[in-house]
């Protein structure tokens, strides 16, 4: 891919690799990628691990509702959904950037899974909210699916869960008759 658009630009590909510093930071600069993904975690990282999927979903959703950031990251996704070249980059970036950084916060069993399985709860979302957009989600106030999406990212997040709450019998008769 380097060689490529080297030769296409006329010139060395050392030169494209001085300027760019690998592949991942030129499509990033040639997609004009909206944000610095470890930078943005940081800010979700940086304070206590108890609001953590509120701050996740609240700085997800903030981004997406944002006009400029929001064509930037469907120019990132359309390219990583229709060119192989596209998505592993998209996917390193993802992985260095990212999953890991989250990983190692979050601590527990399996967090590069959770961690994977959370993105995927919310990338859903903005596919059918920002691109798809399906009714209701996508006339929702930010607010409403902040507070439906952070319990989710909960679920994925915390190290202590496995997946599904066990349910005990004694709770489902407490909920039974709540709803009397």
């Amino acid at each position: 891919m380097v060689r490529a658009i080297a030769a296409d630009a006329g010139v060395d590909p050392g030169l494209v690799i001085h300027f760019f510093g690998s592949k991942q930071h030129l499509f990033r600069e040639a997609v004009g990628w909206p944000i610095e993904p470890s930078d943005v975690i940081g800010r979700v990282l940086e304070a206590g691990a108890e609001d953590r999927p509120e701050r996740l979903a609240r700085l997800f959703v903030e981004l997406w509702e944002n006009a400029s950031v929001r064509d930037a990251l469907l120019a990132v996704l359309r390219s990583a959904l229709t060119h192989e070249d596209a998505a592993r980059l998209v996917q390193a970036t993802f992985q260095a950037g990212l999953v890991r950084k989250v990983a190692r916060a979050i601590g527990g069993r399996e967090g590069e899974l959770r961690v994977e399985l959370a993105a995927a709860q919310l990338l859903g979302m903005a596919i059918l909210r920002y691109v798809v957009r399906v009714e209701p989600l996508a006339s929702a106030p930010p607010g409403a699916v902040i507070r439906r999406l952070a319990p989710a990212l909960e679920q994925h997040l915390s190290p202590g869960r496995s997946g599904v709450a066990p349910v005990r019998r004694t709770d489902l008769v407490e909920r039974i008759r709540r709803l009397r």
